[in-house]
């Protein structure tokens, strides 16, 4: 990201913090989806009308306007300022000041941040120690613990920064047809979930060295039948107890490991994403009991949880 850019020059007196902002700072937010115009919106240096903030019963004046407020469908959702490479930006004055500005009536946000070219430091309103300090030369490697601080999803949203990309969107999106038969030599089933009277579903990661998919498959309830079938009665019996009452969700200790066949199904709307659930066609009972069997053997206590 910074390939380009001579970090000597943060020795510089000159290299102040208008350079940090506009040399370090504003390519971060630019590369983080924020633009001047938008969803994901930049405020530069906004004017309060009452410079002036309560903490406790003091009246406490903010003496900085921080150089952006980074905004989501038009609402505020982080401040961040920019400071010279010689200025503390962890347990500073300067924080104190972001912080007073975080917590403005007229701005009202839950993530305040400081950069000084040499470090970015994010913070939460409700936390003391900093959610994030990073040395902006490990920036490239580090990029995801960024995005999960400060991309404006994950603020408004922040079930989504643990999401693994979903297998099933990646490859409808890389042409697989819905017909094409996939076969699955071990998938680990840790949790099932009712979603209707006809339709369980169950949710699995896949690792790579990328990171790594999540994967739904869905399945009926005779395949629910015959995935049970390889359970002592007593851990069978209370799964289906579970799952016929709220919130009709298992989650196991220890996976169920199976030998399936499976389609692409339809794409689905989540909550926070899209996502294409497998649908699964045939299930190798006895393929998988021959992979299961071994799991069972090193369990004295199988323990199945409602969610």
């Amino acid at each position: 990201m910074f390939s380009d850019f001579n970090f000597q020059l943060l020795n510089d007196p000159e290299f102040k913090e208008d350079s940090v902002r506009e040399e370090i700072l504003f390519p971060i937010l630019k590369r983080l989806g924020y633009t001047a115009s938008g969803k994901c919106g930049i405020i530069r240096s906004k004017l309060l009308v009452h410079p002036f903030v309560m903490i406790g019963s003091q009246s406490k004046k903010i003496n900085i306007i921080p150089d952006y407020i980074l905004t989501f469908d038009g609402d505020y959702i982080a401040v961040i300022d920019a400071k010279s490479p010689t200025q503390d930006i962890i347990k500073s004055y300067h924080v104190e000041q972001v912080y007073s500005y975080g917590i403005h009536p007229e701005v009202r946000v839950n993530r305040y941040a400081l950069c000084n070219g040499k470090k970015i430091v994010v913070y939460d309103i409700d936390k003391f120690e900093p959610i994030l300090d990073l040395n902006i030369v490990e920036i490239d490697k580090k990029w995801e613990e960024v995005e999960k601080v400060l991309r404006a999803d994950y603020i408004i949203f922040p079930e989504k920064k643990d999401f693994v990309p979903d297998l099933g969107l990646r490859m409808l999106k890389s042409g697989l047809k819905t017909d094409v038969p996939l076969h699955f030599i071990t998938f680990d089933i840790f949790e099932i979930t009712k979603v209707r009277d006809d339709l369980y579903t169950s949710f699995s990661k896949m690792d790579t060295d990328d990171g790594g998919f999540g994967l739904s498959m869905d399945y009926s309830p005779q395949q629910l039948e015959q995935i049970l079938s390889m359970l002592p009665q007593q851990y069978a019996e209370k799964i289906k107890n579970l799952l016929s009452r709220a919130p009709f969700k298992v989650i196991l200790n220890f996976p169920i490991n199976l030998v399936l066949e499976a389609k692409l199904g339809k794409l689905q709307k989540g909550l926070y994403e899209q996502f294409v659930p497998f649908e699964a066609v045939n299930i190798d009972i006895e393929a998988s009991k021959e992979i299961f069997c071994d799991t069972l053997s090193t369990m004295e206590n199988l323990i199945i949880e409602e969610n």
